[in-house]
């Protein structure tokens, strides 16, 4: 049970047309100690809160509602007609474009995060929401986008390498040979490291900041693929063949990162055979993990458009 068994219970509303996710998010966090309000549409989301205001304690929103959408009924929250200082937190599977994650920014949203959250993750952040588990007195942030992970403790490119797919398994000696070629490179915050359509001819791997994959939609827009964080890295198929870059990646803050280029990258394996063979089945394990994730995403998304079809 929660710190909201200590006095009066924190009351939720969850707004999604989705029943068995309204009853799964009802079930979750009323385990949690949570008195729990559902709507089925913008309109109903709307009215219930002017019902229940001043005694509403979050609103969780879903963007793609019937009559009102969630974007809609944010607004009228922000205008002061529904309660201007309403916490809300935006949950949804569909909209992760950076021109609707600003779009909420301005409405003001206090926090956006994606429903592929594990159930835990989206009750720890339900509490920081809420300040449940905070100091007195401590502030909670608002935040239109995902968590950033914590701040990885300095290191040197040895180890960051150790972190990275394309060369786990390799020993120390190996691991020299490739800190010969690496060239630390920095880019200022909204600034574009690679851009959709470039031939590749870099690998990188993130020691500070943080960077967007980006990809622009047929209206023009762009769609955030990923946040990636210090330790991870992208742009690794660059090493292995000629293809042009499959998305733009931007840095979302000041960053460094580690630069291996193709071809010091192919000199050094031609020089150690036994590091190539290591490199080359991390290649193919990476892929085949890749393809086993799109045949997953494909299934997941025939199922969704059943479910659609039967609406």
């Amino acid at each position: 049970m929660t710190d909201t068994t200590a006095g009066k219970k924190k009351r939720i509303l969850v707004v999604d047309d989705t029943e068995l996710f309204l009853i799964a998010m009802q079930e979750m966090l009323e385990r949690e100690g949570f008195e729990v309000l559902t709507a089925k549409d913008g309109l109903e989301a709307v009215q219930t809160i002017k019902h229940e205001m001043p005694n509403l304690d979050l609103v969780l929103l879903d963007l793609l509602l019937p009559h009102l959408t969630g974007f809609e009924v944010l607004k009228q929250i922000r205008e002061g007609k529904l309660g201007k200082d309403l916490p809300v937190l935006v949950i949804t599977g569909v909209f992760k474009k950076a021109q609707q994650i600003n779009q909420l920014k301005k409405l003001g949203a206090t926090g956006y995060m994606t429903k592929d959250l594990k159930a835990e993750e989206i009750v720890r952040r339900v509490k920081t929401t809420l300040g449940i588990g905070l100091p007195p007195g401590t502030s909670v942030p608002v935040r239109t986008g995902p968590e950033p992970m914590a701040p990885v403790e300095k290191l040197e490119p040895g180890a960051f390498l150790a972190q990275s797919q394309v060369f786990a398994g390799i020993d120390k000696e190996q691991t020299s040979k490739v800190e010969k070629i690496i060239d630390e490179v920095t880019f200022g915050k909204d600034e574009i490291i690679f851009s959709d359509g470039e031939e590749g001819d870099s690998f990188f791997i993130i020691v500070d900041g943080s960077v967007r994959i980006v990809k622009t939609g047929e209206a023009r827009d762009d769609e955030v693929l990923a946040i990636l964080e210090p330790g991870t890295s992208f742009g690794e198929m660059a090493l292995v063949e000629k293809e042009t870059r499959s998305a733009t990646v931007i840095a979302n803050d000041p960053s460094t990162l580690l630069r291996i280029r193709k071809d010091d990258f192919e000199k050094l394996l031609k020089s150690d055979k036994d590091m190539a063979l290591t490199v080359y089945k991390n290649f193919v394990q990476m892929l085949s993990a890749r393809l086993r994730k799109t045949s997953e995403s494909l299934t997941f998304s025939r199922s969704l458009l059943e479910e659609l079809r039967r609406k």
